[in-house]
């Protein structure tokens, strides 16, 4: 049998767990992956909005309140993917959440305040 090498093959075996690496396809591994995608997903469109809701508040001259309600809908949004996922530990929130809720609220705040919206 031959092995035929490919990215995502790689890429799967890079992201599975140390004990389940025997079978790349493995249940186990698939829904650690799902639920990594899940909270992505959540954490992005939750900082998209705020994004917009920080361009709100910047008008108005509130930026210091923009840049708190950012943090209190994060750590909103932790809990709720937290519950969904009921396998988070804060290594995993930090790395599926925080990072990804800070960066693209950042970057659609920057975005929508030059677009003018």
């Amino acid at each position: 049998m031959e092995l035929i090498y490919s990215w995502e093959y790689h890429l799967y075996y890079e992201l599975a767990d140390p004990l389940c690496q025997t079978c790349i396809m493995d249940v186990c591994c698939m829904e650690e992956i799902n639920q990594a995608r899940f909270s992505v997903a959540i954490n992005a469109v939750a900082a998209i909005m705020m994004g917009w809701a920080s361009v709100v508040l910047t008008a108005m001259s509130r930026t210091l309140v923009a840049g708190v309600a950012g943090i209190i809908v994060m750590v909103i949004v932790g809990f709720i993917t937290q519950k969904a996922v009921k396998n988070a530990d804060r290594k995993w929130w930090l790395s599926n959440g925080v990072v990804v809720f800070l960066l693209v609220w950042l970057v659609s705040w920057t975005t929508f305040k030059n677009l003018g919206a």
